[in-house]
């Protein structure tokens, strides 16, 4: 009679457990797709950003021109001698391990030349902005 009570114990016990692996590892399944999603959707919107500024940013464009591009993207422009530093926050994608949210911190860094001029392609850099 004793083992009866026993065996009931550990085999509601078991269902339990079972049934809180299952919940768990559909819930894991179901971010990680979520997340795959949402790091798909950031780099689409990083790759039409890139595309824009290979369009408009060419080599020979005015330091104006580039200034109200990046204006116009809502990043904050900064010349020095030899080039152009645009920056953005943003979010989107997933953080790796490690960091807090999904707050990115976006980058445009364009060379230029002696004349103020684009003197390179645009290049774009993204980093999550709280790290360990």
């Amino acid at each position: 009679m004793r083992w009866v009570k026993i065996h009931k114990i550990l085999a509601a016990i078991f269902v339990v457990v079972l049934a809180g692996c299952t919940c768990l590892s559909v819930t894991y399944l179901h971010s990680r797709t979520a997340c795959k999603r949402s790091n798909i959707d950031f780099q689409r919107r990083i790759d039409a950003l890139q595309l824009e500024l290979t369009k408009n940013i060419l080599r020979g464009t005015t330091k104006k021109d580039v200034e109200r591009f990046l204006s116009d993207h809502h990043f904050s422009v900064i010349f020095n001698r030899n080039q152009a530093i645009g920056t953005m926050s943003s979010s989107g994608g997933c953080a790796p391990f490690g960091c807090g949210t999904n707050e990115i911190l976006l980058g445009v860094t364009i060379r230029l030349d002696s004349n103020g001029s684009v003197a390179e392609v645009p290049q774009i850099q993204t980093m999550f902005t709280d790290c360990m």
